[in-house]
């Protein structure tokens, strides 16, 4: 299997105007916390959640 692309590191506001995303309403329970953005984008029939802490606000 070959390796996949190297991850980059993306600051919030460049993901923020980049990445086509949604603002879910909730976190998904496992990722709830206080003081946390959660961010998800839909690609085909798959949806990744995205939770940035303000203290780590890059989006690998």
């Amino acid at each position: 299997m070959a390796d996949g692309p190297e991850a980059i590191q993306l600051d919030l506001a460049t993901c923020e105007a980049s990445v086509p995303h949604v603002d879910p309403e909730s976190f998904p329970k496992p990722l709830a916390g206080t003081s946390r953005i959660c961010r998800a984008t839909i690609a085909h029939d798959d949806i990744q959640a995205f939770v940035i802490s303000p203290q780590r606000a890059t989006a690998r």
